[in-house]
């Protein structure tokens, strides 16, 4: 299923950007506000789709592992795409690629080789886990903010090196109580955020709204046949990934901050 969800992630990435950058040019936008729109909706969300799927039981039935294949692809690409998106020059938009790569590569070295041994030892102190766990994160995100590129990519690029087994399931405990209480933030952070003073700003969110849920399906789902899933699967995957989630937020986050 490597290549299945590989060729459909790409093509699914791809589509959904492309609808998102010519809908926020007919809704009125610049090219680059237009490109942050592209990219918030070309990639799903890896909270929902790992949260259904474990719901349903189906994480490690082919579809299940498809769509993860996907999601975890998509947001790889969003990671190293956002630094060129946000640049204002080539040449920042050569170090932001560089420096949001470097950091990928950085995390995949450090889950390899160095994690297992630091975190194994480790396992019967909860507490000890958890400062290598922040340690992690604040690392990462002062090196990506040291390189000129968002403290968000080096967070991401922190959790990616705890990813490889078995460190992700040792962490699993500590990080469960975090996860549940920071999710509850964001999302009471993220209601905040939803415009009710008028039409200006709902408008705009509507339309992509329907590029997402009625436009996107419609043209997946004989990408996804094409890929060699049967019908039922084909349309309960692209289902399970009309949406966009947390790594959506990130970049519009980046977008309003770069202004």
């Amino acid at each position: 299923r490597r290549r299945a969800s590989v060729i459909f992630g790409i093509v699914q990435f791809l589509l959904m950007g492309g609808l998102g950058v010519v809908a926020a040019i007919r809704l009125g936008f610049d090219a680059q506000a237009a490109a942050f729109a592209g990219l918030a909706l070309a990639g799903s969300s890896t909270l929902v789709v790992v949260s259904t799927l474990r719901r349903r039981e189906q994480m490690f039935e082919d579809l299940g592992r498809t769509a993860i294949g996907v999601v975890l692809l998509q947001d790889l690409i969003v990671i190293v795409g956002l630094p060129v998106v946000a640049a204002t020059d080539l040449s920042e938009a050569g170090r932001g690629l560089a420096g949001s790569s470097g950091l990928v590569l950085l995390a995949l070295g450090l889950s390899r080789w160095v994690m297992p041994r630091l975190v194994t030892p480790l396992i019967r102190e909860p507490e000890a886990l958890l400062l290598v766990i922040l340690a992690t994160l604040f690392t990462f995100a002062g090196l990506a903010d040291a390189i000129g590129i968002a403290p968000e990519i080096g967070a991401f690029t922190a959790g990616l090196s705890f990813a490889r087994f078995p460190v992700n399931g040792l962490l699993r405990g500590p990080m469960a109580s975090l996860s549940d209480f920071f999710l509850a933030v964001f999302c009471v952070a993220l209601g905040t955020m939803v415009p009710l003073d008028g039409l200006g700003e709902i408008v705009p969110a509507v339309a992509m709204l329907g590029v997402i849920l009625v436009v996107a399906p419609m043209l997946l789902v004989p990408v996804a046949r094409a890929v060699g899933l049967t019908t039922r699967p084909s349309i309960e995957l692209t289902g399970l990934l009309a949406q966009a989630g947390e790594m959506a937020v990130a970049v519009t986050v980046v977008g309003f901050v770069g202004g």
